[in-house]
């Protein structure tokens, strides 16, 4: 299975061991994927101003570090967890 989405290197990522997959990229954002349908990302969160280098999720949000010198904590939009 492959994900594509990112428009540059992935620099990081983290899956749940179950269907959920986030990643971050030098392109700025992160994706939150569904390996159950991998064809697109669930979710694309555009909140970076540099690359992201580091994530970590739960079910409601992620926290992700990047080279515009900030982290972020970013919480999932109630439909889209119910849609995971």
């Amino acid at each position: 299975m492959t994900l594509r989405g990112h428009s540059s290197t992935v620099m990081c990522l983290e899956y749940d061991g179950e269907h959920k997959v986030v990643s971050g990229s030098y392109d700025k954002t992160c994706k939150l994927w569904d390996l159950r349908r991998p064809s697109a990302p669930v979710h694309t969160f555009r909140d970076h101003t540099g690359a992201v280098f580091a994530l970590r999720f739960d079910s409601d949000k992620i926290v992700s570090g990047s080279s515009d010198c900030t982290v972020k904590i970013l919480r999932f939009r109630e439909d889209e967890k119910v849609r995971l």
